[in-house]
């Protein structure tokens, strides 16, 4: 894979994605946008096609972040997952988390577990 590899966050707090967007810069993603909303969410991956999405279970609404991983894997399997809760460390990887060098992923884990 040449290049950085491409992220899209979508978490309701404002404060947590800048926090993320920074983790995830400091790990040495390219980050191509944040939401908080499902909807603009699914815009911004169908419009970008990041590698990974890291995303909230609450988009704000209950189970918005679930539907919105379940949309992106169906439509996308390429892409990683992260459901990432901020509270409910590990972050849990819903799709081929072998897709990308494990070395990287490994660093983005990590950091997560910091933020």
């Amino acid at each position: 894979m040449g290049g950085k590899v491409r992220v899209a966050i979508g978490y309701f707090h404002s404060d947590k994605r800048t926090d993320l967007k920074r983790v995830c810069e400091n790990a040495g993603l390219e980050v191509v946008g944040t939401e908080a909303l499902k909807d603009e969410l699914l815009q911004l991956v169908d419009a970008q096609r990041p590698e990974i999405v890291i995303l909230g279970h609450e988009l704000p609404c209950a189970g918005d972040g679930e539907e919105a991983a379940n949309l992106i894997m169906e439509k996308y399997p390429e892409i990683i997952v992260i459901n990432y809760s901020g509270v409910n460390w590990p972050a849990h990887l819903t799709i081929n988390p072998d897709r990308m060098a494990p070395p990287l992923l490994q660093r983005l884990l990590a950091a997560l577990g910091e933020a």
